[in-house]
């Protein structure tokens, strides 16, 4: 698998019983590396303010980091739950 992948992702947080769910389709790249896969896309804000997001999936564990407006690294275990 490599470049210009149309990715749709499913975002599901839980907050003091409060569900938000957020989904997103959009272009971006999706590549197989030694350990699992990599998943980058770009967003733009309604400035036209970008924001790479790199989403690394492995065995039982993933990790998703943002660069730009919004700066940000979380860490995902399998069936645990995770802060930020």
């Amino acid at each position: 698998m490599n470049n210009n992948a149309y990715i749709e992702l499913k975002s599901v947080q839980k907050l003091d019983g409060e569900k938000d769910v957020i989904e997103l389709c959009i272009r971006g790249n999706v590549k197989e590396t030694e350990d699992g896969y990599m998943v980058d896309y770009i967003e733009r804000d309604d400035n036209d303010n970008e924001t790479k997001t790199e989403l690394f999936l492995s065995e039982g564990d993933a990790s998703l980091t943002r660069i730009g407006a919004t700066q940000y690294t979380m860490e995902f275990k399998e069936m645990e739950s995770t802060k930020m």
